[in-house]
């Protein structure tokens, strides 16, 4: 009331309240968890559900000898997209980073960049928070890459094979196809790294998860909302194959192997008495049994279905 905003989330402190609160959860949550980064590695199995497992060991082959022409120009590619994780910022849906003007006291102000002639103890805190949670962040990091690197890397040789087949791309020995050639790889498995592993950055998100309120409340939801719109669009392709009478195709074969991965993972878990479906689960599966329980169950399944999983 006294800066005249009607609001929190409207004030000049609720950036900061926001990453603060924001990298507290992320330092409760995934910050230094081994079981976190575990479960978030297996996210590349995504790789053997989409493309099959001959595609992937086929491409780990490819890609064998790290100083080979094929290697180097997959990597340049890589890097090119910029896929690889390097602020958690990105790992957190934006809501923490490590280099953050605000939580340094700096300001857009009537279209200027001007510095606050002191810092309040909230900024410090942002700050020290989103500092923590960065240091924190080391293991999801590693495993965010990995799993990016390894899909890119099956969708890069995926499509260069299928180029090959053209008559453009056949037997090509010119420097300048050759880096076409790799470009358009590059493009195709720089699409399907966003589709298996989703977008992070503002504009792929849900409106109401860009929102202040909506980052706190829903900062791990994004990955629960792509992940269920993965399945659903892996099922409308399959749809659209079945009208067009490919009943056993490509489309068919992903369903198959996704409900194979999962279902491998219910009986290892049963046979060795260890619960792997802890790390490999059907996120979307996971929530709605959990709902189920918390409207159906007695009390004590009701308390535990949504346990650790935020408001």
């Amino acid at each position: 009331a006294t800066n005249k905003n009607r609001r929190i989330d409207q004030s000049d402190s609720a950036d900061n309240l926001v990453r603060l609160i924001t990298s507290l959860q992320f330092t409760s949550k995934l910050g230094l968890s081994t079981r976190g980064a575990l479960r978030n590695g297996t996210q590349r199995l995504l790789n053997f559900a989409y493309f099959g497992g001959l595609a992937w060991k086929d491409s780990m082959a490819a890609f064998k000898q790290k100083d080979s022409e094929y290697t180097i120009a997959m990597n340049n590619e890589l890097q090119h997209h910029g896929l690889q994780f390097v602020d958690i910022s990105k790992v957190t849906e934006g809501a923490v980073t490590a280099a953050d003007l605000t939580a340094h006291g700096i300001d857009f102000e009537s279209g200027m960049l001007t510095m606050r002639d002191k810092e309040t103890v909230l900024s410090i805190a942002a700050r020290a928070g989103a500092k923590v949670a960065d240091v924190s962040s080391v293991m999801t990091k590693y495993a965010e890459n990995t799993n990016r690197k390894s899909t890119f890397r099956v969708a890069f040789h995926k499509r260069m094979e299928q180029l090959k087949k053209t008559d453009r791309y056949a037997n090509a020995t010119d420097p300048v196809i050759q880096k076409e050639m790799y470009r358009n790889a590059g493009n195709y498995a720089s699409k399907m790294v966003s589709l298996l592993h989703f977008e992070y950055s503002a504009f792929g998100k849900a409106k109401i998860l860009r929102s202040k309120p909506g980052a706190i409340l829903g900062q791990f939801m994004h990955y629960a909302f792509s992940f269920a719109n993965l399945q659903t669009q892996m099922v409308k392709d399959y749809g659209r194959a079945f009208k067009a009478g490919d009943y056993t195709g490509e489309e068919a074969g992903r369903l198959v192997r996704l409900g194979l991965m999962y279902g491998i993972t219910e009986l290892v878990s049963g046979l060795t008495d260890v619960n792997f479906t802890s790390y490999v689960q059907n996120d979307t599966l996971e929530r709605s049994m959990e709902f189920i329980k918390f409207l159906t169950g007695d009390e004590e399944e009701k308390r535990e279905a949504f346990y650790g999983k935020g408001v």
